[in-house]
């Protein structure tokens, strides 16, 4: 009986250790694609060509209540 509680331990122990083993590179790979994820939403925001259609809206109302024009530039929205 006791032979076989030991074989158990070991066989669980083998069992923990290869989950572990198999887990760090999965969580890598998930950050490593989430960071070149980010990465390119980041660049994709700095370029203002693709950001400035969408915000000139926006900005253009926020200056008309202030009673003055509005444009956008390198994504800021600039009222004069």
């Amino acid at each position: 009986m006791a032979k076989h509680l030991i074989v158990m331990f070991l066989v669980i122990m083998v069992i923990s250790s290869l989950v572990d083993c198999a887990k760090k590179p999965f969580v890598q790979r998930v950050k490593n694609a989430a960071s070149k994820a980010y990465n390119k939403l980041k660049g994709l925001a700095m370029q203002s060509q693709y950001g400035c259609p969408i915000i000139s809206n926006m900005c253009e109302d926020h200056c008309r209540r202030k009673k003055m024009e509005g444009q956008c530039d390198l994504l800021d929205c600039v009222c004069s």
